[in-house]
């Protein structure tokens, strides 16, 4: 259990924030989004360590990666922005989805992919993308839901579900269905390796994939209710969270270094506030 029987350092947010909605890392440097709610303003910070070092308050954050040592965050029908300096690398007045790596951001509308250096993919109803060692992976759904590479044309990966995602780790492309139309669907992760993991009824594995992990959220059928996160690599060993809100996901991020667990909704006292659970890679069974 994380945290807990696995060591993590934790973050919490402030209530009704959605703090650990989008997640990147790279190194002892991360960054995390809180859309906000009613009273609460929407912002991304970015942490070093546990500490905040820059914040940038906007609506509607939807994305966030590291462009070099660059912290990065793309807000929904705005632009991409630098989150130290706060400058505008792009605006995207129609763009509802992002990713970004290294060099690469990709933004995507109600009818088309475009990436910032003028490359663009006609593709309908995409509900993720994905950017990562020079690849950009992208899940669409305007006749059912199918994982795609964004070459010179959309190159079929395979067959994906509503709400799944796209990662890609150590190099393989990944992508998933959560099955959700199903109270109790297991939620499925494939990969174009062949590879194929499978959740238990009521995980809905393959909500966010991300730093070598999948996950879902809360599943009420096992004992104890926990999200259960599984490891893309053979032999790792699964995770879980027990602290969460039971319809909202995890969200997941990682480097070489660290694991990051997002928990937008912990029922507290106060209502429901979000946590980040750290994790080094070294204390992961």
């Amino acid at each position: 259990m994380l945290p807990g029987e696995v060591r993590a350092q934790t973050v919490y947010g402030e209530a009704g924030a959605g703090f650990g909605t989008a997640l990147a890392v790279r190194g002892e440097r991360w960054i995390v989004s809180a859309p906000g709610g009613r009273d609460v303003p929407a912002r991304v910070a970015v942490y070093d360590g546990d500490t905040p070092v820059a914040e940038l308050a906007r609506s509607s954050p939807v994305s966030v990666w590291f462009d070099g040592e660059e912290p990065t965050a793309a807000f929904a029908f705005d632009g991409v922005y630098r989150l130290l300096t706060g400058e505008r690398l792009q605006e995207t007045p129609d763009a509802r989805l992002f990713a970004g790596g290294d060099g690469v951001a990709v933004s995507a509308s109600e009818t088309q992919v475009r990436a910032l250096d003028g490359r663009s993919w006609a593709l309908e109803r995409v509900q993720a993308l994905a950017v990562g060692e020079e690849r950009i992976l992208a899940l669409a759904c305007a006749d059912g839901c199918q994982a795609y590479e964004l070459l010179d044309e959309p190159v079929l990966l395979g067959t994906a579900g509503e709400l799944g995602r796209v990662g890609i780790w150590d190099g393989v492309a990944w992508w998933s269905d959560p099955e959700l139309a199903s109270a109790d669907g297991a939620g499925v992760v494939m990969s174009e390796a062949g590879d194929r993991i499978e959740g238990l009824p009521g995980d809905h594995l393959g909500r966010s994939i991300g730093g070598g992990y999948a996950v879902g959220a809360l599943n009420p059928n096992v004992a104890p209710v926990r999200a259960r996160i599984a490891p893309l690599e053979a032999g790792a060993g699964w995770l879980a969270v027990d602290r969460a809100r039971e319809t909202r996901p995890l969200v997941l991020a990682g480097d070489d270094g660290w694991l990051l667990v997002g928990v937008p909704e912990v029922p507290a006292v106060e209502g429901l506030i979000g946590a980040v659970h750290r994790v080094e890679r070294e204390a992961l069974p």
